[in-house]
C-alpha cells in the first residue's frame, strides 16, 4: 500500500488560490528546464502562516468564552467574611 499523504490544505480560499497560482509558476519554470527552490518555500511558508492563523481563531472563541464567563461570575460580587462588619 501507498503511504497516505498528509493534507495540510488552509480553509482560506485566498490562500489556497496563491498556493495554486505558485504551483503554476513552478510547474511552467519546470517545463522550461527551471526549479525555483525560493517557490516551494514560499508555499510552504504561507500554507504553515495559514494553518496557524485557523487554529489560533478556532482556540481564541473558547479563551473569549471562558473569560466572559469568568467576568460573569466576578461581577456578581464575592462572599464575605462572617467576621467583617457590611
Amino acid at each position: 500500500m501507498a503511504d497516505a499523504a498528509k493534507l495540510d490544505v488552509p480553509k482560506d480560499a485566498a490562500v489556497r488560490a496563491m498556493c495554486q497560482e505558485l504551483w503554476k509558476m513552478r510547474e511552467g519554470l519546470a517545463a522550461m528546464g527551471l526549479h525555483a527552490h525560493i517557490l516551494d518555500q514560499v508555499s510552504n511558508k504561507l500554507n504553515a502562516q495559514a494553518l496557524e492563523i485557523e487554529r489560533y481563531r478556532s482556540d481564541r472563541a473558547y479563551v473569549l468564552g471562558h473569560n466572559d464567563g469568568w467576568d460573569a461570575a466576578m461581577a456578581t460580587g464575592l462572599p464575605k467574611n462572617e467576621g467583617e462588619g457590611t
